[in-house]
């Protein structure tokens, strides 16, 4: 038995020197880990779970999800308030005078409008493309971008030419503003105008494809490819020195494969409710060294975790809540959640592990520790997904920041 547990003892210590050398001078309020790299902070190319769980750190929409709410009911963002038309196909959004970039600049709906009209273009790829096809003339522009796009290249009098490039462009620009439902009335009244009725169109906004980019930084880094007359984005404006975002954290470090670095933006426009200052963000691809680096401390909050006895840790937290269950009752019926619930219970090591209802089709599990019975609900920007599939999770917060997702492929 010795000689099994050895091996297991000497790579915990490894794994906390490790860690502990390669910390922050000053350890983050918020430890949580990644299994995978971060593969982008571009809201036009992000995809997986963890590259949305860090984006919405860093970004806000025009609305966002009540992390606290089983029912994520849909709050205020950037957007102070909406309307809706009488027959339901036009939103008109009102947007915050305090919103602001982390530069300072205003968020504005020209922000808006450019985030998604690169959305709705060919050349960015975007996996959630479809979901703008939801906005009035969005499919009918991006198919006609993407007919124009093969007509030039094959075209051997206009291959090649930059001025040609550019003119198609120019083209495309025009042809967005006439035809596609987004528009710009001033600087903060945003106007959607839908294909159809969409009664989840307030959640949709609340999903990291729908946030803004500024526009100016963006701008900067797009080039038009005089061969093909697609546009190119250089992939340089999300690094922590050239980023700007408008969500309650920036980044400020990002090491690959190791590490990330966020600290909470004083001038995001409700600062007053970010409880946390900053976050640390390692990457640790085994899932046995996730769980070594929660009960070592070295990390508050493992999500995903995926070791061979993830069914044990389930299995576990099930007994134990079979145990209380004449206390859990009354809390559930008092409306509280799941993590609310364990910190009301005695205290055990099932504290930890958060069995969660959570969107998608691949079970995962996190861990957590059970915040105090008094302690103030921490606002965030991560919020739980409802849906069929369960998620246990292990972390040493609070009931908002241990908050996870299951899938592996975001679903808004």
């Amino acid at each position: 038995m010795i000689r099994i547990l050895a091996p297991l003892a000497l790579l915990a210590a490894l794994l906390v020197w490790g860690l502990s050398q390669d910390s922050q001078a000053t350890r983050a309020d918020l430890v949580i880990v990644n299994r995978n790299e971060v593969s982008t902070l571009d809201p036009s190319q992000l995809s997986w779970q963890h590259d949305f769980r860090m984006a919405r750190l860093v970004f806000e929409g025009l609305t966002r999800q009540d992390a606290t709410d089983p029912d994520l009911a849909i709050l205020p963002a950037v957007a102070e308030s909406w309307t809706l038309s009488d027959n339901a196909t036009v939103y008109t959004f009102r947007l915050r005078p305090s919103a602001r970039w982390s530069n300072g600049d205003h968020v504005t709906a020209h922000d808006f409008v450019s985030a998604w009209r690169r959305m709705l273009l060919p050349d960015a790829a975007a996996d959630y493309l479809t979901l703008f096809h939801l906005i009035d003339g969005g499919n009918t522009f991006t198919q006609w971008r993407a007919e124009a796009l093969k007509t030039f290249a094959a075209d051997a009098t206009r291959r090649n030419n930059a001025a040609a490039a550019t003119a198609l462009w120019e083209e495309t620009r025009q042809r967005f503003v006439a035809d596609v439902g987004i528009h710009a009335i001033d600087d903060l009244t945003l106007e959607v105008r839908l294909v159809a009725p969409t009664p989840y169109f307030l959640d949709l906004v609340a999903f990291p494809a729908f946030v803004p980019q500024h526009a100016a930084t963006v701008d900067a880094i797009q080039t038009i490819d005089p061969r093909t007359a697609a546009l190119v984005w250089a992939p340089i404006w999300t690094k922590p020195d050239r980023l700007v975002t408008n969500g309650p954290m920036r980044l400020v470090q990002w090491r690959f494969k190791r590490s990330m670095r966020f600290e909470r933006d004083p001038g995001y426009w409700d600062a007053s409710s970010v409880t946390l200052n900053s976050i640390d963000v390692p990457t640790i691809e085994d899932p046995n060294a996730q769980v070594l680096a929660f009960r070592s401390g070295v990390a508050d909050w493992v999500s995903d975790v995926s070791p061979g006895y993830r069914g044990d840790m389930i299995a576990r937290k099930d007994n134990y809540w079979k145990a209380h269950e004449t206390e859990i009752a009354p809390l559930r019926s008092a409306g509280k959640n799941p993590i609310e619930v364990d910190a009301a219970l005695p205290a055990d090591p099932a504290n930890f592990i958060h069995v969660l209802p959570v969107s998608g089709h691949t079970s995962t599990t996190s861990i957590a520790a059970p915040p105090s019975p008094t302690a103030a609900p921490t606002p965030s920007p991560m919020p739980v997904s409802a849906g069929p599939s369960r998620c246990a999770s292990i972390s040493n917060r609070s009931p908002a920041t241990s908050a996870a997702r299951a899938s592996e492929k975001q679903t808004p």
